[in-house]
């Protein structure tokens, strides 16, 4: 790292992802989901989390190997290269839900009155951003 700006502005980034993202995801999952499939949304999410994590683990050498033969013989501008990818997802992934987050009604004739007020109500996009500032200080304490 040349500067401290380039590694407090490289924290946030990683704030935005790594570990913090699922959770992110999770909470997303849940909320935009009705009722009723909730509970197969949440155990289809978590199954596809536990299949990237083993996907991600047994191509890492392999993705190692094609950055070494690309001419990449500096371990830690590998590893950077490899953080990178996972961030650039994180950060898309994490705007695109920020920006088209919306509710979805209950499919129950009871609660669709109450649901529907919640599709009307905008989202606090100042809640979401500390959430995502708490993160970022979150993760600021794991890699410092």
């Amino acid at each position: 790292v040349n500067s401290t700006f380039a590694l407090y502005g490289s924290h946030v980034v990683l704030g935005l992802g790594a570990v913090n993202f699922w959770n992110v995801v999770g909470a997303y999952t849940a909320l935009s989901t009705p009722r009723d499939m909730r509970p197969v949304v949440v155990s289809g999410f978590q199954v596809q989390v536990s299949t990237l994590n083993l996907l991600g683990t047994a191509s890492f050498p392999a993705c190692d190997w094609v950055l070494r033969a690309a001419g990449m013989e500096d371990q830690l501008l590998r590893y950077r290269a490899h953080m990178s990818v996972c961030s650039v997802f994180c950060v898309f992934g994490f705007f695109y839900m920020l920006v088209r987050f919306r509710p979805v009604a209950c499919s129950d004739k009871v609660d669709q009155a109450r649901e529907e007020q919640k599709l009307d109500a905008s989202v606090d996009k100042l809640q979401l951003l500390v959430l995502l500032g708490s993160l970022v200080i979150q993760a600021f304490g794991e890699t410092v």
